[in-house]
């Protein structure tokens, strides 16, 4: 994983993932989104979502194994929307990436992450230092699997 991680975070190579505008797509990702990815192996930005899907979830106090993407009501979306807050503020993909990863419209998941950013609770969660956010997140990885 540590390899890995070096080469994405000096741009030897590419992270890929289904959650591009196309079968696949491929970007350049560096910090903490390069740790993401390589915590992620083989599922690459696909992964690195799903990761920090399970740290939102833990933060947000929700148990057992529940996918934002089949979420309903308030903590659904508001889950979405921190994640892909999380998401495009460590520079992993776009929202629109994040939107068709939880099969949602762009719109709906950009008016959530704008009413995230100004919730005092959701502004302290956003607020986690990033290396922090990927440390606790990779290790909920590691135990859930």
């Amino acid at each position: 994983m540590e390899m890995r991680q070096w080469e994405l975070s000096r741009g030897l190579a590419l992270a890929v993932g289904t959650v591009g505008p196309m079968q696949t797509m491929a970007r350049e990702v560096r910090g903490a989104a390069a740790a993401l990815v390589a915590a992620g192996g083989a599922d690459g930005i696909d992964g690195a979502l799903r990761i920090l899907e399970r740290w939102v979830l833990a933060r947000l106090g929700v148990r057992g194994a529940v996918r934002l993407a089949d979420a309903p009501g308030s903590i659904g979306a508001r889950g979405r929307a921190l994640v892909a807050c999380l998401a495009m503020d460590i520079g992993l993909c776009p929202a629109a990436s994040v939107a068709r990863h939880f099969q949602r419209a762009k719109a709906t998941l950009s008016e959530q992450m704008k009413a995230c950013r100004q919730r005092p609770d959701d502004q302290q969660i956003l607020g986690t230092p990033m290396n922090r956010i990927v440390e606790e997140a990779i290790a909920l990885s590691l135990r859930a699997g």
